[in-house]
């Protein structure tokens, strides 16, 4: 667990500085580590990480309306419900809910 970690958190190093804190490939692998985190049981270590590139993510006006963007805000919130901050994911939720109903409308599967 801890050398696929260190390695992990490597692998972020190396892309933050080759290119840059919000190039797309540098966020995955820190929403990567962040499942990873959450999967081996510390979901308290995966929100920071998890929310530093879901907000880099939504900073563009239409990224609310990307599918990816959106199932990368129920992840956060799912995690912070995990990491027991049911006030934060209640926040994450309502806030991609608006945006999921516009693309699958208000009998899609996301909202069962």
């Amino acid at each position: 667990y801890q050398r696929a970690e260190t390695q992990y958190r490597r692998v972020i190093a190396d892309r933050t500085a080759v290119l840059g804190p919000t190039h797309p490939t540098t966020l995955v692998s820190k929403l990567n580590l962040a499942a990873t985190l959450r999967r081996w049981g510390d979901p308290q270590a995966a929100v920071p990480l998890m929310r530093e590139a879901v907000e880099a993510k939504l900073v563009a006006p239409a990224a609310w309306d990307d599918p990816t963007v959106q199932r990368y805000v129920v992840n956060l919130a799912n995690t912070c419900a995990a990491a027991g901050d049911a006030a934060a994911a209640e926040r994450w939720y309502a806030a991609v809910l608006p945006a999921i109903r516009r693309r699958t409308g208000t009998d899609g599967p996301q909202l069962a």
